[in-house]
Formats: C-alpha cells, structure tokens, sequence
C-alpha cells in the first residue's frame, strides 16, 4: 500500500475520533506501530490502523508481531492499544 493512502486513512481515522469528541495526534513514529494517539476524558488509546480498498478483508494485515509491538509501546505510555481496520471507507475496531 502506498504510503500517502494509508496517511490519509489515519487522517479520516482522526476526523471520526475528533467527531466524537476525542483530542488526537499523529504518532511520531506513524510507520510504526502506533499511527494515531488520542484522549478523551481519562481514556487514553493508542491506535494502528490498517487500511485496503480490496473487497476483500485481508487478515494478513494484521499479523501478530506488530499487534504485540503496538499493546507493549501502548502499555508503557499508559494508552490501551486499539486496531482499526478500514475497508473500503468502513472502519472496524478491534
């Protein structure tokens, strides 16, 4: 996936949580595990978005290794870890 599509899902990611009321940043480390960080109230999420405009969800984005990164980085911020999967302009939270 090119990286500017995948910028731009982390983006629309953001508008839907800043919708909702949550304050949200683009991680510094947003190729990494971690794209987007926000907080609402108490709750603090760290997120890593995955995004495909295939019909088709493709479970192979989500592999273990960099779900293990995102719960251990989020874990040592104090954030819970969150995996939102964007498919086709749907947007699935795990």
């Amino acid at each position: 996936m090119e990286y500017r599509y995948g910028r731009r899902k982390e983006l629309q990611v953001g508008e839907f949580l800043e919708r909702r009321g949550w304050a949200w940043a683009v991680s510094r480390g947003s190729r990494g595990p971690v794209d987007l960080l926000a907080e609402r109230g108490r709750t603090r999420i760290a997120i890593q978005v995955k995004a495909t405009s295939s019909d088709a969800i493709s479970y192979n984005r989500l592999s273990l290794e960099p779900e293990r990164k995102l719960q251990c980085l989020a874990s040592r911020a104090g954030f819970e870890p969150v995996g939102v999967l964007q498919v086709r302009g749907i947007m699935r939270v795990a």
